[in-house]
């Protein structure tokens, strides 16, 4: 399994603190948003990520090296990452030919979460938070039933 890290844009919404660190460089509780879920990776024995990179592609670099763990991580450059997360996901179109787990870079989760999204049985799986405080800022799944 490999983990696809789109953690190439700019967080406009929280500067000035992200004009010059990635939003996933932040520290939530002593560490790095970004560094948290490497550790929860390499935890759930993904082999692999790839991480995305543009803005303070640097700094990223510097923080994930090139192991964590037993998890190699690799690097894609997004030289347009000031577009929109989705080229992003293009730039790493590549990896997506095996089994792939796409992931923002900055978002804390438990990691059973990622144990029970990696044990899905399913092809195609996503984790869906149904009891969230609707602020018009989340990505939004509907669903039908279990569907």
């Amino acid at each position: 399994m490999t983990a696809i890290i789109l953690v190439a844009g700019v967080a406009r919404r929280l500067a000035p603190l992200t004009d010059a660190t990635h939003k996933a460089l932040l520290p939530v509780g002593g560490r790095p948003i970004l560094a948290r879920m490497l550790d929860a990776l390499a935890w759930a024995g993904v082999r692999r990520s790839v991480l995305v990179v543009g803005h303070c592609a640097d700094q990223v670099r510097a923080l994930a090296g090139e192991r964590v763990g037993r998890m190699a991580v690799d690097y894609v450059v997004n030289p347009e990452y000031t577009r929109g997360s989705v080229l992003s996901l293009y730039a790493a179109r590549q990896y997506l030919r095996e089994p792939a787990l796409v992931m923002d870079a900055d978002v804390l989760f438990p990691r059973e979460f990622l144990r029970r999204l990696l044990a899905a049985p399913a092809p195609s799986a996503l984790l869906v938070d149904r009891g969230f405080a609707d602020t018009g800022e989340e990505v939004k799944v509907y669903t039908r039933g279990d569907r």
